[in-house]
């Protein structure tokens, strides 16, 4: 997705028109300063089971966990944060992940779990 353009429309077609693993990486999410420290990274992609800050808008300052993460729209659902619609029904609100910061990381996945550790052990090897 490298943009050797400045016109916004043609970024916007860039960007609609990205592919999956191209989305994946837009997925990501500041971490909190002790898993900075913790991992050596200051982002990290955004997976349904993370528990999330919302550092932007109405929902500012509450916590939840991330239900679903939909890369078409490049939004993440968060558990329990809804918003009440025309016809009294509660749905989800959808976020973007740069709006939101990862307080605890789900390391059910022992491959996710791995890449972290790797990466953190390839920072130590640089220093």
């Amino acid at each position: 997705m490298k943009r050797n353009t400045k016109k916004p429309g043609k970024q916007r077609k860039l960007e609609k028109n990205a592919d999956l693993h191209q989305r994946q990486k837009k997925m990501s999410a500041t971490l909190k300063p002790e898993l900075k420290e913790e991992f050596g990274k200051r982002r990290v992609q955004v997976r349904k089971g993370d528990k999330v800050k919302i550092l932007r808008g109405d929902k500012k300052g509450k916590t939840g966990k991330v239900e679903r993460v939909n890369l078409n729209d490049y939004t993440v659902e968060i558990k329990d944060i809804e918003r009440e619609t025309q016809d009294q029904e509660r749905v989800n609100i959808k976020f973007h992940p740069s709006n939101l910061m990862i307080t605890k990381i789900d390391t059910e996945d022992k491959k996710r779990e791995k890449k972290l550790k790797k990466d953190e052990i390839k920072e130590d090897e640089n220093d």
